[in-house]
């Protein structure tokens, strides 16, 4: 039997961070397939040309709520807005002062696409792996849901468990509209999905799996400053298997 990728990363990562604090389990898989199934059962409510989330599907309450471990700025408040285009349509969590009444219709969107008005450039973890795992998805995956017509050519989530991977693969099988090779269906079913965590005096390192369901799958790892602004660098990427979508939008 093949080891497991992710047991020979494992391995590898000890050799070079010896005195890092280094963390493989599913605990922090839990909190990603919560938050993923959330995001997956968030609707549309389109009418007369015009999409909007239906808020029979989604609360930013809610959604927020899995994320205890970050904090916003003293005084702000986080809000959803969602930017409806004639080819596509998404989601954009941003700061608002905590007094401020939303106007409604109308706003300038690319002011709230700016870093100082975007929600995953403000936000703070706490000083822990699960504060810096909540962090991470909430920076890489915190809008991924809602996506309409051209917005799904970036849409992506992370696979951590065997059973995530047993259903990409099942996915791929039965759908004519996304086809990966045989052989890279077996690179996917021999992955190890566990996220790895670990954590020295400088930063935190995360790495995990995820799918671009119309690009391919993909072993990424991110380091995350301990520090403020909590910068967030992608530091290696390793494409596990491709999927071409036979279809155009």
């Amino acid at each position: 039997m093949k080891p497991k990728l992710s047991a020979v990363l494992l391995f590898l990562l000890a050799l070079d961070f010896p005195g890092a604090n280094l963390v493989s389990g599913q605990s922090f898989c839990s909190f990603i397939e919560t938050v993923s199934r959330y995001q997956d059962s968030v609707r549309l409510d389109c009418r007369e040309g015009k999409c909007r989330i239906d808020s029979a599907t989604f609360s930013l309450d809610v959604y927020l709520s899995f994320f205890d471990k970050l904090g916003l700025p003293e005084g702000k408040r986080c809000d959803c807005i969602y930017v409806d285009r004639s080819a596509d349509g998404f989601p954009i969590l941003f700061l608002e002062r905590r007094n401020f009444k939303n106007p409604g219709p109308g706003r300038d969107i690319h002011s709230l696409m700016k870093p100082r008005r975007r929600a995953r450039e403000n936000i703070t973890p706490e000083d822990s792996l699960e504060g810096y795992l909540q962090y991470l998805f909430f920076y890489v995956m915190g809008e991924q849901f809602a996506l309409y017509w051209h917005a799904n050519y970036l849409d992506k989530h992370v696979v951590c468990s065997e059973e995530g991977v047993g259903a990409l693969l099942a996915f791929l099988r039965d759908n004519d509209l996304f086809v990966c090779s045989s052989t890279d269906m077996q690179m996917i079913e021999n992955v190890d999905p566990t996220p790895v965590l670990w954590m020295n005096g400088r930063s935190c390192t995360i790495t995990w799996i995820e799918v671009e369901t119309h690009h391919g799958v993909f072993r990424r790892s991110y380091e995350v400053s301990r520090n403020h602004p909590f910068a967030v660098e992608l530091k290696t990427e390793i494409q596990i298997a491709a999927i071409d979508t036979m279809f155009l939008y």
